[in-house]
């Protein structure tokens, strides 16, 4: 048994969570239709429970084993009437691998597919997805599904879809790159503009670069350290369970940025996950939370009213900053992250299921 698959059973046995596999589909008129994308690995916890269900997604290079200690303090906080699921997205975790012929729906838009049908498949209704970074981008990418009840955020920026504005969005005040060589943010977007990046090729390896850790192809390089500590701070046994989610991470699925820029362009969508929608009635908005760490590298793209400008689905934003917090804040602070998600959902979860 490898590594994740170890960690992904043990940490099921802790939480109590039912284990098992769902077969998931994804695919959009610029991929070319529907194509399978392997079985997706799910905990389900209190699935009997009589409140709107709970579904969480987690990080690029990550799994939900990363997330136990904040799923352990949400059960904690909402009871046991509270159903929580959560998935490894494929490619991930002890999911599936992506057949070859299906890595272009490796996308946030391709796992906003898989996510659906991961809500079809279980009949989930109403629900309220908790997204950390990738899933949280994921989360916010299908806030206008029907199966979706209220969206909750954790680093996950809302950039414009160009390759400024993922460097915008994603890059770091600066990051040492496997050459050893630093650069900063202001000196990757001056590159960026530059005609030797004209070509996508050019700039598939300009990001291969930039995002060493998750995006390179074997998932290592020097650029580790400064990105665990970003994520949860210097030390901590979150760090070791990152990495092994890292190694263990398909590598044509964690070079995923390229998809980013190619497939969200041609489907000329304006923003990573949040999506401008129609003018619509108050009452047609959804709700929506984003926690963010203080010390976050992406702080300055996820803010309330970023999320306002770029959404129009959107309705009593509230935007709360863990102090302290990097940008793992809602698994190193997880029990400080389960109380404002309880103090938030409260008033909007019933007693029972529509």
């Amino acid at each position: 048994m490898d590594t994740v698959r170890r960690l992904t059973v043990e940490a099921g046995e802790r939480l109590g969570a039912r284990d098992f596999m769902l077969s998931v589909s994804a695919g959009t008129a610029v991929t070319g239709g529907s194509k399978p994308m392997g079985r997706v690995h799910c905990w389900g916890i209190n699935e009997t429970g009589k409140t709107h269900p709970i579904v969480l997604m987690h990080q690029n290079s990550g799994s939900k084993v990363t997330m136990e200690p904040f799923i352990a303090a949400l059960k904690q906080e909402l009871g046991d009437e509270q159903p929580i699921y959560a998935f490894d997205f494929p490619g991930h975790g002890a999911s599936d691998d992506v057949p070859d012929d299906s890595l272009c729906n490796a996308s946030i838009n391709g796992f906003s597919q898989v996510a659906t049908d991961v809500l079809k498949q279980l009949n989930l209704e109403n629900a309220t997805l908790i997204g950390f970074s990738l899933g949280g981008n994921v989360a916010q990418n299908m806030m206008d599904r029907k199966r979706v009840g209220r969206v909750i955020s954790s680093g996950a920026p809302t950039v414009k879809i160009s390759p400024t504005g993922l460097v915008n969005g994603f890059f770091p005040d600066s990051v040492t790159l496997p050459t050893g060589q630093t650069i900063t943010r202001e000196e990757a977007l001056h590159q960026l503009t530059t005609s030797e990046l004209a070509s996508p090729e050019a700039r598939r390896r300009f990001f291969t670069q930039l995002f060493p850790m998750f995006f390179h192809p074997d998932g290592k390089s020097a650029a580790k350290d400064g990105v665990l500590t970003a994520y949860f701070g210097p030390t901590g046994s979150a760090r070791d369970t990152l990495i092994s989610c890292v190694e263990r991470t398909q590598p044509s699925v964690r070079t995923g940025i390229t998809n980013l820029v190619a497939y969200y362009k041609a489907e000329a969508r304006n923003t990573v996950g949040l999506v401008t929608q129609p003018q619509r009635r108050d009452e047609e908005r959804k709700l929506f939370l984003s926690i963010d760490g203080e010390k976050c590298p992406f702080g300055r793209t996820t803010t309330r009213k970023t999320f306002i400008e770029n959404c129009d689905a959107l309705s009593h934003v509230r935007h709360v900053v863990i102090k302290g917090g990097r940008h793992g804040a809602l698994v190193t602070h997880a029990k400080e992250s389960a109380r404002v998600i309880k103090e938030w959902l409260e008033p909007h979860m019933p007693a029972t299921k529509l």
